[in-house]
C-alpha cells in the first residue's frame, strides 16, 4: 500500500484440515489492527486420503468467507503436499514477490499485537546479516524464566522457532533444504555439540530427517540457522498460543508443556539490545526444556528396550 504509512509484510498461512482451529485463528488476526493493511495468502493443502476429503471441504469453507484484510488469496491444492513441501513452496513463493514474509499455521491464535510486533522486528533486522529469523513465540515462564534484571523486550536465541515466525527473502534463499553436507556434519562432534546448543533435541531431528523418519522443513530451517552461524529473535513474553497441541495436528502431538496464556497487552514499551550478543542465563533455560524432554524419550525408549528382551521387565 501506498499511503505513506511503514510497509506491511505479507502474511502467510497453512491450512490443511482442521476447520474449527483455523476459524479461531482468522477471528483472532482479524483483532489485530494490523490486518486491514496486510495482504494475506492461504495455502491449503489437498487431502492425503478419502477421509480427509470433509473436513478439508469445510476448512476451505471457512476460507471462502475471509474478510477484514488488504487482499485475501486463497491457494487451494489439488493433491496433499504435506507441510514441510507446502511450507517451502508456499514461502518461497510469497517471498520471492515481496522480499519477506510473516507466517503462521492454522493452530496458532496469536495478540492483537502479533502482526505490528513481527513487523518492527522486520524493519529492526533487516539490515543485520547475522539475524535469520524472527518469532513472536516465547516458551512459559515455567519452563524457561526470563532474569528478573533482563530489561529488553527480545532475546537472541540459536534456534530458530517454526511458530509465528517471519523472514527476509535473502536468508530464505541461503537454506539448503537438502543438507548436503550432513553427512561430515554427522561424523563431527564437535559441530553436533554446537548444534545441540539450540536443544539437545536437534541432531537427533535432523538425523531422523535424513534418515526418512522424518518429514521436517523446521529441523533443516533451524539446522541452517546453526550453519550459517546466525541467530535468530524471540520476545520475552509470548504473542501466540498454540491450540493444536490437542492431538488433532499432523505433526504436533498432544505435548501442554509449550502451551501459554498471551498477555494482550505486551508489549508496553519496545526495547531492543543495543547489541547482537545472547543472554548466557536465557540460553540455559532453553536449553533446559529441551535437555529435560531428550532425557525422558531416552528413559522411556530404555523402558521400551528393558520391556521387550527381559521377563522381569514385562512383569
Amino acid at each position: 500500500m501506498n499511503d505513506g504509512a511503514p510497509r506491511t509484510a505479507p502474511l502467510v498461512l497453512f491450512a490443511y484440515n482442521r476447520p474449527r482451529h483455523l476459524e479461531r485463528v482468522i477471528d483472532a488476526l482479524r483483532q489485530d489492527p494490523l490486518s486491514e493493511r496486510t495482504r494475506l495468502v492461504v495455502f491449503s493443502d489437498g487431502p492425503a486420503d478419502s477421509a480427509d476429503e470433509e473436513r478439508v471441504k469445510a476448512v476451505r469453507s471457512v476460507l471462502d468467507g475471509i474478510h477484514g484484510f488488504a487482499s485475501v488469496e486463497i491457494v487451494k491444492r489439488e493433491r496433499n503436499l504435506g507441510l514441510a513441501r507446502s511450507v517451502i513452496g508456499g514461502v518461497s513463493e510469497v517471498i520471492e514477490a515481496f522480499g519477506e514474509v510473516i507466517v503462521l499455521e492454522d493452530d496458532l491464535v496469536v495478540s492483537p499485537m502479533f502482526l505490528d510486533f513481527l513487523n518492527r522486528l522486520l524493519r529492526a533486522y533487516e539490515g543485520n546479516e547475522r539475524v535469520f529469523s524472527v518469532t513472536g513465540y516465547n516458551y512459559p515462564a515455567r519452563l524457561a524464566r526470563i532474569p528478573r534484571d533482563y530489561p529488553y523486550t527480545v532475546y537472541f536465541s540459536y534456534r530458530a522457532s517454526s511458530w509465528g515466525w517471519a523472514t527476509w527473502k535473502d536468508r530464505w534463499s541461503r537454506v539448503d533444504w537438502e543438507v548436503g553436507d550432513y553427512d561430515r556434519f554427522i561424523e563431527d562432534t564437535a559441530a553436533r555439540r554446537r548444534f545441540d546448543k539450540g536443544g539437545a533435541d536437534l541432531t537427533e531431528m535432523l538425523e531422523a530427517q535424513m534418515n526418512g523418519r522424518l518429514d521436517s522443513w523446521a529441523i533443516r530451517w533451524c539446522y541452517s540457522s546453526f550453519k550459517l552461524d546466525m541467530v535468530n529473535v524471540y520476545p520475552v513474553r509470548t504473542l501466540l498460543r498454540n491450540i493444536g497441541l490437542d492431538g488433532s495436528g499432523v505433526h504436533c502431538d498432544t505435548d501442554e508443556r509449550l502451551e501459554d496464556e498471551i498477555d494482550s497487552s505486551f508489549p508496553s514499551k519496545f526495547l531492543l539490545p543495543p547489541e547482537l550478543a545472547l543472554d548466557r542465563r536465557i540460553v540455559e533455560e532453553v536449553r533446559r526444556i529441551y535437555a529435560a524432554d531428550f532425557l525422558s524419550r531416552v528413559r522411556r525408549k530404555l523402558r521400551e528396550t528393558i520391556d521387550r528382551v527381559s521377563p522381569i521387565g514385562r512383569s
